[in-house]
């Protein structure tokens, strides 16, 4: 990719081709005026972190049972705006009621929240769009 001094010394050449019959040499910028910015660098992270996290508890007696457990998900995208947290649940119990019967409940859920650049292939749209703009 050129930075944008060469990419502006580029299209003046194409300008100068083009304007071949006027027979001046028009200059629309000077290379020192032209700042360079990489749009990639713009949009993305250098490192995408993570974390993680869980607890449980567990007990009971001869006749009851619980367990009961949380976890913790956090992940960064690789552009920014492009996240994911995810929380967990579950909870188990059980009770023995006589020899013949026996009690248990499972409960679990999981909360998850995605932000995402309005939809799944603009991801790469933006990536594409990023690498292929001029670089000022």
């Amino acid at each position: 990719m050129a930075n944008a001094s060469a990419y502006m010394n580029a299209m003046q050449v194409a300008v100068d081709n083009y304007n071949v019959q006027m027979k001046t040499n028009l200059k629309y910028y000077t290379p020192s005026s032209i700042e360079n910015i990489s749009w990639v660098n713009m949009i993305s992270r250098d490192i995408a972190h993570s974390q993680a996290a869980s607890v449980s508890v567990s007990g009971g007696s001869d006749k009851t049972t619980f367990y009961a457990s949380y976890g913790y998900d956090n992940q960064q995208g690789y552009l920014i705006k492009s996240n994911y947290t995810q929380n967990t649940l579950r909870a188990k119990f059980g009770h023995k009621i006589n020899d013949l019967f026996k009690l248990n409940m499972n409960i679990s859920g999981a909360i998850s929240k995605q932000d995402v650049l309005e939809e799944e292939s603009t991801s790469l749209k933006v990536l594409r769009t990023a690498r292929e703009e001029q670089p000022w």
